[in-house]
């Protein structure tokens, strides 16, 4: 979805296709998003809990 939302901001296409520079645009934008840690949010049966767990998982990355 970010990648989408950002190429639609950022990269223009003609009736030929993708030219030169939307093409290193699209490919930069690859890489931004790929580059982003990304995580799956299992809040359980007590979502109070939750912050505590994120702020966890997130400081033993570090």
């Amino acid at each position: 979805d970010a990648m989408v939302a950002l190429a639609m901001d950022n990269v223009r296409t003609g009736a030929t296709g993708l030219l030169p520079l939307q093409k290193r645009r699209l490919a930069t934008i690859g890489r931004l998003v790929s580059s982003v840690p990304t995580f799956t949010l299992e809040v359980g049966a007590r979502p109070a809990d939750a912050a505590a767990l994120i702020s966890a998982t997130l400081t033993s990355r570090d």
